[in-house]
This record gives structure tokens, C-alpha cells and sequence, in this order.
């Protein structure tokens, strides 16, 4: 079976590092393009990233916006410039048939030997989108930790996370199904089609000629997941918390996090923080228990180094 050829799209602030981190790793998996969009980029970043044949690199700065009004809102820009991806892949990489519009910090991760490009040509024509599921990061409970990177990940049914989150997170489980901080709706990616008249790429989700997600099947996660490192550690959940509570990243069920905002004891967010994103022994035994911890080998390192030379990865002030 011939695999299918695809792309993503991103809109990213972040440091050289992570940019790096972020195509590096893609490009091994086999996207076969990037389009980055940068809010924020340097000269030397830039002609770094510029230099990787496959980085379709835009920065989106005013002449970027010049036709249009720049939408105040990031997710609002994000869908405008998957929309915009998803033109030039149209008009210039015919060969191209899929496209996934995911954030930064999201990672496409496949089991050794499984191919992502094979996957999506075993899916019937039938099938325009396809959807995949998130693991959420856990940070280290322990600084000299050096294994593989754990995650925890949702129960298949809907129906059964609310009952698992009792037991996993007695504290917060009844109002966190799930014990997500972060998204649960995993990200969407579509099939290329001459066909579509109107396609409109969202954060979770894609409208095709007005249907919304048509043909939708979702990744097993015995091989494929979308690991999310959404708060990486304590010093990065709290350094991100009220952009995030102000611009509703969160979901609806972290209007606990209003409780916590409210509290004159200052170390009971970083306890919710330790409950739900540090792999602490207790979680990961209950985890364990419903098959919902995992661990994968990221390799960040070894694969930026395939792209880029150790001195470009330093950003000297």
C-alpha cells in the first residue's frame, strides 16, 4: 500500500528551541511540509528555519495582514492561517492529501514501525477527516528523572470518564471528567479534495461545504496519539495560568479553577497542578489500574540534530 502524503500547519510564538523541536520532530514522522506561521520571529530564526526545504515559514506581521483585518483573537488567526495553508496546498503541492492544523506544543507520535502515511491510506474514500486523540503530558515528579516522557490518556467512552475521574482525582474528579486541564477533543485532520468548494479549518474541528468533521473516524491510541505538553511543570502551568484563564483556553470544566482564584491559600492551585499533571507513584498506580498511563520516547534531541546544526538551536541576546 502506497502511503498518503501529508502536511501541518501551526501558528506559534515560542523560542528557536521549540520551533526546532516542534519541525524536527514532524519532519521525522514524514509530514511531508510544515507551514509555520510565526507572530514573533528574529532574523536568525527565521533563516534557520528557512534553510529546511519542507518548513513552508510566513511571519505574520503587518504586510502578512495587509488585506485583511488581523483577528485579536489567536484562535481566530490560527484558523486564518490553516485556511491560508490550506490555499497554498491547493494551488502549489498538488501531491499533497492531507493537512492537520495543531498547536506548538502538540506532537504527532507513532509506535515504532507505524506510519502515519499507511494509516491514512487504509481509510475509505468515504472518510474526509480523521481525528487524533490527546495524551496529556505529566511532568516528572522527580528532577533526576530520566526515562521516557508519561501521559496520561482519557477513557474511550464518554460515559465511563466521570466514574474513573472520581477514583483518579477524588479531590476535583466529580467537576475535571476525565482529569484533563487541557483540551479532550484531541485535533482534526482532513483529506484534500478537488471536490470541496468551502473548506474551514477550526481548532478542533474542520467545516467542509457546511458539513462539520464529514466522514469523521478517530486513531486507534494503541499506536497513534497526540501528545499535548500542556504545562511541562509547575514554574510553566504557573507562568501560563492567567493567559490562559483570560483567553478561555481552558474548558468549561475548569470553572473550578474560579474557586481556586478566589482562595486566600496559595498553595492549593499548585496542589491541583501536582494532583493532575506531575506522574506522582499514586497517580500512576490509578492510572494504571484503567490502562490510561503511557510512556513514549520522544527522542527530541536526537531528532532536531538531524536538522539542525547545535549552534543554531542557542538564542544568544
Amino acid at each position: 500500500m502506497v502511503p498518503n502524503v501529508w502536511a501541518l500547519v501551526v501558528t506559534a510564538k515560542a523560542s528557536r528551541l521549540d520551533l526546532a523541536k516542534f519541525c524536527s520532530f514532524h519532519l521525522d514522522q514524514g509530514a511531508e511540509r510544515i507551514f509555520l506561521y510565526l507572530e514573533d520571529s528574529d532574523a536568525r530564526t527565521a533563516d534557520i528555519l528557512s534553510s529546511i526545504p519542507q518548513i513552508e515559514l510566513t511571519v505574520t506581521d503587518e504586510i502578512y495582514w495587509k488585506n485583511s483585518n488581523r483577528p485579536s483573537s489567536i484562535e481566530n488567526r490560527q484558523s486564518k492561517n490553516a485556511q491560508h495553508a490550506y490555499r497554498r496546498v491547493k494551488s502549489q503541492f498538488p501531491h499533497i492529501q492531507w493537512l492537520d492544523h495543531i498547536d506548538i506544543d502538540e506532537f504527532i507520535y507513532t509506535e515504532e514501525r507505524v506510519k502515519l502515511g499507511r494509516r491514512l491510506a487504509m481509510q475509505p474514500e468515504t472518510c474526509q477527516t480523521i481525528r487524533i486523540l490527546p495524551a496529556e503530558y505529566l511532568a516528572p515528579d522527580h528532577e533526576d528523572y530520566e526515562g521516557p516522557d508519561q501521559f496520561k490518556i482519557l477513557a474511550r467512552r464518554i460515559v465511563d470518564r466521570k466514574e474513573i475521574a472520581d477514583h483518579i482525582f477524588p479531590n476535583y474528579g466529580p467537576r475535571l471528567p476525565g482529569g484533563f486541564i487541557s483540551h479532550k477533543a484531541g485535533k482534526v485532520m482532513f483529506r484534500i479534495q478537488d471536490s470541496a468548494s468551502k473548506v474551514q479549518p477550526k481548532i478542533h474541528n474542520v467545516i467542509i461545504d457546511d458539513s462539520i468533521n464529514p466522514g469523521e473516524r478517530a486513531l486507534s491510541q494503541t499506536h497513534i496519539n497526540l501528545t499535548h505538553y500542556h504545562a511541562t511543570s509547575w514554574a510553566h502551568f504557573k507562568e501560563c495560568y492567567k493567559t490562559r484563564r483570560s483567553n478561555g483556553s481552558y474548558s468549561e470544566e475548569l470553572n473550578i479553577l474560579k474557586t481556586l482564584d478566589q482562595t486566600t491559600d496559595s498553595g492549593k492551585l499548585e496542589r491541583f497542578f501536582y494532583d493532575h499533571c506531575v506522574a506522582h507513584d499514586q497517580l500512576i498506580k490509578k492510572l494504571k489500574t484503567y490502562d490510561l498511563y503511557r510512556t513514549f520516547d520522544m527522542q527530541f534531541e536526537k531528532k532536531m540534530l538531524r536538522y539542525f546544526e547545535k549552534s543554531d538551536l542557542v538564542e544568544r541576546v
